[in-house]
Order: structure tokens, then sequence, then C-alpha cells
């Protein structure tokens, strides 16, 4: 095990804590990040809302896991797997 690279895991983590934590503008810029996450999250619930129908209303149906866990797993997982500009022109040329 590399303990240099371990240690210095550590470290940048609990620097990026002191910063959260210990400022305020810190823990402004998160919760701004953490506002949009949810706003985008919304985007979903309204996507399966479409889809769906009346079985994404959680008041009639309650909480149903694959509907309202998943795509809080799938939004970041669809995100990071767009491709590039780089890939697109790669793959369609001209």
């Amino acid at each position: 095990m590399d303990w240099k690279l371990v240690a210095t895991g550590v470290a940048l983590q609990i620097a990026f804590a002191a910063f959260v934590l210990m400022t305020t503008w810190g823990g402004a810029i998160f919760e701004g990040l953490g506002k949009l996450f949810v706003t985008l999250i919304g985007f979903t619930t309204e996507g399966s809302k479409m889809i769906l129908g009346g079985f994404a209303n959680q008041d009639k149906y309650g909480f149903v896991f694959i509907f309202h866990v998943w795509r809080s797993d799938l939004l970041p997982g669809a995100a990071l797997s767009m491709p590039t500009r780089e890939e697109l022109d790669a793959r369609f040329p001209g």
C-alpha cells in the first residue's frame, strides 16, 4: 500500500472539510450545489410523472423504490456518460 498516497488523500479530505465547515462562503457554495441537485431531482420527478402517469403519485401508491430512489442514481450516471465534443466529432465526422 502506498502510504504517501493515503496520507495525501486524508489530508485533502481534512482540508476540504475545513473549507466547507469553517468558512461561510465554503458552506454557501455547497448549499447552492445542494439546491441545484434538488432542482435536478425535481426534473426527474416530473419526467417520472410524464412516463408513469398516476403510478408516480407517492400519495396514492406509497414509496416505490425503483421510481423514487433509483432515479437519483440514474441522473448522475446519465450526466457522466454523455459524450464529449471530441468524442462526438470522432464518431460523426464532417
